[in-house]
């Protein structure tokens, strides 16, 4: 199994390997402003993410991010991997956790492993491209995971002249 992080040049579905992992060099920290504005285009006005005096009585002890924002953050960070090749659609979120809640201050950074490669269909390659499932981890900066899942993902060939 091999492990890099974001190539700067991109990669391709035959650059892929089963088991290979690549973890973000880029990472993301929540601020306050990352946790409004995600209120806002949400719509979720929850005060345990936007009042500190109301998330300091609960469990938490302080203001945590929306996990539809930490969700949103791995979709950013994936799309920073380095699949610049091809078109990488994410087709299908198979499953997603949220474990751990994410504070505001948390740096976030991902963890991707490749799995379940299949090669497209050279006869159909529109209706059956190349696809693969990533297992993957939305760390922050103690090396926690604090949310993961199966993701599964189109290949799709740029026609470059």
């Amino acid at each position: 199994m091999s492990t890099m992080t974001s190539p700067a040049t991109g990669l391709s579905f035959a650059d892929l390997s089963e088991g290979m992992e690549m973890v973000s060099s880029t990472t993301r920290t929540v601020t306050q402003e990352l946790v409004a504005a995600y209120a806002e285009v949400s719509g979720d006005f929850n005060p345990i993410h936007l009042d500190e005096e109301f998330a300091r009585r609960t469990r938490f002890k302080t203001r945590i991010a929306h996990g539809g924002l930490g969700w949103a953050i791995a979709t950013g960070l994936a799309s920073r991997l380095g699949f610049t090749k091809e078109a990488v659609i994410f087709k299908r979120i198979e499953e997603w956790n949220f474990i751990r809640p994410i504070r505001l201050g948390d740096e976030l950074r991902l963890k991707v492993r490749i799995f379940g490669l299949k090669p497209v269909n050279p006869r159909k390659p529109l209706r059956e491209p190349a696809t693969a499932r990533l297992a993957v981890e939305l760390i922050n900066q103690d090396i926690r995971v604090v949310q993961y899942g199966t993701w599964f993902a189109e290949f799709h060939t740029l026609e470059l002249e």
